[in-house]
């Protein structure tokens, strides 16, 4: 059963209410990655990655769990996904009027991301059953799509990230935390991580590709965000592994062609943003910005993925010019232990419920999903 906390204090995230949904045990303690959505008959659902206690692991699988009353109250996840030897992941789901589109991905543990596949399954009766899955033609060997937006004319922009082979292993030092292990060190050592767009103008049927140029000393440019700013340019931020910062990219040609990737002034702790935006142009920003990225970078290199800490909400009303506010979601639910990480947040605008919708895995064990009404944007 689902459990609904409000914070109290008097500022905007006294509005904001976090709901838990599922906590998770042996065999599927981890809970990773969700993403919720509104499927075309008005039900919301989350899918998320399970299985074991970590990712990638080939033991890794795919949940989805459903509400039919807004999120109120929740079903027992089910199992919809799973790949025998291997562990399955998800890292975008989107809806149309007519169908909703999952990429789903293969993975083995002992070569991290190396051998990532992707493929697309569809749902066509509101996520209760998938097709089985189509490889990605084009874009099936090592590529890492995003979160699809729709650009104003119509076309379809998918930010993805994709591999590239170092033909020299890189000499960096691996940071502590990672440092053992191997199959981390292996990829790390052997791989650039770059980002870029896919676009379709035909509902998805074909895509070009287009890159973002990026100076191969920063080697993990991932994990991309996209959106349309008001004058109908496109803006990417990026996630930078052990560079403690968001950095962003500007297409002022509908995603064809994009600047050189440049660091912003955002902290970030190595993990997952999220960019929303609002029909009235206002965008939101979930993100990591731990204070001590600033003051000293190298302590990203030794604590990152302990502290992906404090949990914000960005609003930005001029293009991400500037951020008119900043509220901390890091206490929108009672402490579960000393420093509660909440990892990876996704989710969806609702105008008609004026409100955002975003899941996140918190801990790694327990799916919350949280619901911003847009009055706590102010």
């Amino acid at each position: 059963m689902s459990k609904q906390t409000t914070s109290q204090a008097k500022d905007p995230s006294a509005l904001i209410e976090a709901r838990s949904v599922y906590t998770g045990s042996d065999p599927y303690y981890l809970v990773c990655e969700p993403f919720l959505r509104k499927a075309p008959n008005g039900d919301l659902f989350v899918l998320y990655q399970s299985g074991g206690h970590t990712e990638p692991a080939n033991n890794n699988v795919l949940f989805i769990t459903r509400s039919a009353d807004k999120g109120i109250s929740w079903s027992d996840p089910v199992q919809v996904f799973s790949t025998p030897g291997k562990g399955t992941w998800s890292s975008e789901v989107f809806v149309d009027p007519d169908k909703i589109t999952a990429f789903v991905y293969e993975v083995e543990q002992d070569n991290h991301f190396a051998t990532l596949r992707a493929f697309r399954s569809y749902s066509y009766d509101n996520g209760y059953t998938w097709t089985d899955r189509e490889p990605f033609s084009g874009f099936h060997e090592c590529c890492n799509m995003r979160q699809r937006i729709v650009r104003s004319d119509g076309a379809w922009v998918i930010p993805f990230c994709y591999t590239e082979r170092l033909q020299e292993p890189s000499v960096r030092t691996l940071p502590r935390y990672e440092a053992n292990t191997a199959a981390w060190r292996a990829f790390y050592e052997n791989h650039l991580y770059r980002s870029g767009v896919l676009i379709s103008s035909d509902g998805g049927r074909t895509f070009s590709r287009h890159h973002v140029p990026g100076s191969r000393s920063e080697q993990f440019l991932w994990e991309p965000n996209v959106i349309e700013l008001s004058d109908g340019s496109l803006a990417m931020l990026m996630r930078n592994e052990y560079n403690g910062w968001l950095w962003k990219s500007l297409s002022r040609d509908g995603g064809l062609t994009w600047s050189e990737a440049e660091r912003t002034d955002i902290p970030d702790a190595a993990v997952k943003m999220r960019l929303l935006k609002l029909q009235d142009g206002r965008i939101v920003l979930l993100c990591h910005p731990h204070p001590n990225l600033a003051a000293n970078p190298d302590w990203l290199k030794e604590s990152s993925r302990r502290y992906r800490y404090p949990f914000e909400m960005w609003v930005s009303a001029d293009d991400m010019r500037t951020w008119r506010s900043r509220t901390n979601l890091q206490h929108i639910a009672p402490p579960r232990r000393e420093l509660d990480m909440w990892h990876y947040p996704d989710g969806y605008v609702d105008e008609e419920d004026r409100a955002i919708h975003i899941a996140v895995d918190l801990n790694r064990n327990e799916l919350v999903v949280i619901r911003i009404p847009f009055e706590a944007l102010e």
